[in-house]
C-alpha cells in the first residue's frame, strides 16, 4: 500500500497525539498526518480533496462532524470518512453511516490494531469501488461502441439496456427496447421458446444460431451468444 495522507479533523490536541503514536506503530504502511482543529478549516481541506482519508470528530465544534461529514458527501467526495465518537451509541452509529461515513471508530478503543483495520477496510474498499467504476466507464464505452448488436436482459429474458448497433439491425431506437421481451426478434414463438430453454438451462450459448425479424418484418439470420446470470446477450448478423 502506497504512502498515506490522513486528516483529522479534530478540536481535541489528545486526540491528535493518540492518533499520530498509534500511526506510527503500525507496520508496512507508511502515513502522513495533516490536523486543523476547526469545522471551517475542515470544511476547507475537504472541499480541497488532498488527503486519501478523512478522520473526524462526532462533536467537532458543538456537534458538527456529522454536519461536515454531510456536506462532504453531498459535494461529490468519494474519500474514506472515518468517525471518530467518544461513546459507542446504536443511535451514532446508524447516524453516521445515514450520513456516508466509511467506519466509525470510539476514541477509548483507539489502538494500533482498531485503527490499522478501519483504516485498511475503508481505504481498500474505497480502491475496489474506484476500479469496478473504471471497469464501468470501458464496459460503458464498449458497449456503445461495438459493431455487434448488444442487448442486456434480465433472468426473464426481459430487455433492460441496447446499444445503437441493436437499434442499426431492427430499426428501434436503443431505449424503445427497454421492457420489451427478447422474444419479439425472434420469427416465431417456438423458436424463442427453444431458445429461452437453452439459455436458461445452459447459461453460456456460443454462436447459436438463430432466425429473427427487423421491425420492417425482414429476416435476419444471427448468431446469439450470451452470458448469464449477468444476462448479457450479444448478436452477430449474417447472410
Amino acid at each position: 500500500m502506497k504512502q498515506l495522507t490522513i486528516l483529522l479533523i479534530d478540536q481535541l490536541p489528545q486526540d491528535y497525539k493518540l492518533i499520530r503514536a498509534n500511526l506510527k506503530v503500525i507496520p508496512k504502511i507508511k502515513f502522513e498526518l495533516d490536523w486543523v482543529k476547526t469545522f471551517e478549516e475542515g470544511q476547507q481541506r475537504i472541499n480541497d480533496d488532498t488527503a486519501d482519508i478523512y478522520l473526524i470528530e462526532n462533536n467537532l465544534d458543538d456537534g458538527k462532524g456529522l454536519q461536515l461529514l454531510t456536506e462532504a458527501r453531498d459535494n461529490g467526495i468519494e474519500k474514506p470518512i472515518i468517525i471518530l465518537t467518544v461513546e459507542e451509541e446504536l443511535d451514532t452509529d446508524l447516524e453516521a453511516y445515514s450520513a456516508g461515513a466509511d467506519d466509525y471508530i470510539v476514541k477509548s478503543k483507539i489502538n494500533e490494531h482498531s485503527l490499522q483495520r478501519s483504516i485498511r477496510y475503508t481505504y481498500e474498499k474505497y480502491i475496489s469501488k474506484q476500479k469496478i467504476a473504471i471497469n464501468e466507464i470501458r464496459y460503458r464505452r464498449l458497449f456503445e461502441r461495438s459493431i455487434d448488436a448488444i442487448a442486456i436482459v434480465d433472468s426473464n429474458l426481459t430487455i433492460q439496456e441496447a446499444n445503437q448497433s441493436l437499434h442499426t439491425l431492427f430499426g428501434k431506437k436503443p431505449e424503445k427496447y427497454k421492457g420489451k421481451s427478447f422474444a419479439e426478434f425472434f420469427k416465431t414463438k417456438e423458436d424463442f421458446e427453444r431458445f429461452e430453454t437453452d439459455v436458461k438451462q445452459k447459461g453460456l450459448l456460443k454462436d447459436y444460431e438463430a432466425t429473427l425479424l427487423t421491425k420492417k418484418k425482414e429476416t435476419v439470420f444471427a448468431s446469439i451468444n450470451t452470458l448469464l446470470p449477468v444476462s448479457y446477450t450479444h448478436l452477430r448478423a449474417h447472410e
